[in-house]
């Protein structure tokens, strides 16, 4: 029935713009429970061996509804990402810079809106030399075009919202200028007047020109201050806030979606997000002052056909106070069906960071490697 229903789904599908948002196919999931999607095709998917909704489900799959967490689903055509006969993917990370631009505040106290408890939070107070980093960006941006690169992904924290307008005004004044036709610009950490609602959120570009969709960071991430004590990352306080999760489907790459630093990490919301949304391409900005559980993980979703874009920035070892753990700075899974066993780097490549990395600036600093799209 299934391969009944998509003859027929086929001649109906248009597309009124670009991209489009659906909420399903279906409109009883209320009584169901789930939420069905055309099953977008993906170059490197993986058969899942003994699984029960593959063998009833080839063209569709579905998602199930979730009591407090929404799912925006977003169909962009293929064209607009891949040009046709185009043999790979090309996927790239900015790490943008070495220099310190991050301000963090001290630790504060703010009571926890579950426990009552007092709490340890911190915030971030600003971010420097915006001017330049927004050139910056600019610049990546183009470079990447110039190489075409498909999809581009900068670190978290490194943006602000005027970043991001100055950005937008730019490429839509400047039409002619190539650029990645997806970026996911740097995260952008916003403190709010009472802290009760700041967020850090990723926003996915169309083209360098529009926005797709903004991700918000779902788990506070947390350090351990001299004594011991547990200071937390002051997002997310606000509990009648929406939590959504963004997923882009497009044919040929499969399900696209972003998940920022610490969410990644925490195993249990990565294997969640994993289960509910079934993705092929995970984007991951992070400010991280280490690299090892991001480099073990890469090729932890190699077994459902999911590889990872994971960009880290130099400028966290600021924070970390040492360059001992920035060996690399970042890392973009390879696999694929052309993938030779033999041979590590055809899974994955890593890329240097500021231990090993030998440039005086950071100008152009754009890593990137290549999917094969073909048997």
């Amino acid at each position: 029935m299934d391969r009944a229903i998509i003859q027929c789904y086929n001649t109906l599908e248009t597309f009124e713009e670009e991209y489009e948002e659906i909420e399903g196919l279906n409109d009883n999931w209320k009584e169901t429970g789930i939420c069905i999607l055309k099953r977008v095709s993906c170059a490197w998917q993986v058969r899942n061996i003994g699984s029960c909704e593959e063998s009833l489900f080839y063209n569709f799959y579905y998602i199930e509804k979730q009591e407090d967490i929404k799912v925006s689903n977003y169909v962009l055509q293929r064209s607009s990402v891949l040009k046709s006969g185009k043999p790979n993917l090309r996927v790239a990370i900015s790490p943008l810079t070495k220099e310190e631009v991050v301000v963090f505040s001290e630790p504060y106290e703010y009571s926890n809106i579950h426990t009552k408890q007092k709490q340890h939070y911190f915030r971030v107070e600003t971010i420097k030399n915006t001017d330049w980093l927004e050139q910056e960006i600019i610049r990546n941006m183009e470079y990447s075009g110039t190489h075409d690169v498909d999809i581009l992904v900068f670190p978290e924290m490194l943006g602000s919202q005027e970043m991001l307008n100055n950005v937008l005004d730019f490429f839509q004044q400047n039409r002619d200028k190539k650029v990645p036709p997806l970026v996911v610009f740097p995260s952008i950490w916003e403190k709010t007047e009472d802290d009760r609602n700041n967020t850090n959120v990723s926003c996915l570009l169309l083209d360098g020109r529009q926005i797709m969709f903004r991700q918000n960071k779902r788990i506070c991430f947390y350090y351990k201050d001299k004594d011991g004590t547990k200071v937390f990352e002051d997002i997310n306080r606000d509990p009648d806030a929406p939590d959504i999760l963004n997923v882009l489907h497009i044919d040929g790459i499969g399900r696209i979606c972003i998940i920022i630093c610490y969410d990644y990490l925490h195993n249990e919301n990565r294997e969640m997000i994993k289960k509910l949304i079934k993705p092929t391409l995970i984007c991951c900005p992070s400010f991280s002052t280490g690299s090892f559980n991001f480099q073990i993980l890469q090729e932890s979703g190699y077994y459902a056909g999911c590889n990872c874009i994971w960009c880290n920035t130099c400028s966290a070892a600021n924070a970390a106070g040492s360059d001992k753990n920035f060996e690399i700075v970042g890392g973009i899974g390879t696999l694929s069906k052309k993938c030779d066993q033999m041979d590590a780097e055809t899974l994955k490549k890593v890329f240097e960071g500021r231990k090993n990395c030998k440039k005086e600036i950071c100008s152009q600093c754009v890593y990137y490697s290549d999917i094969p799209l073909k048997k």
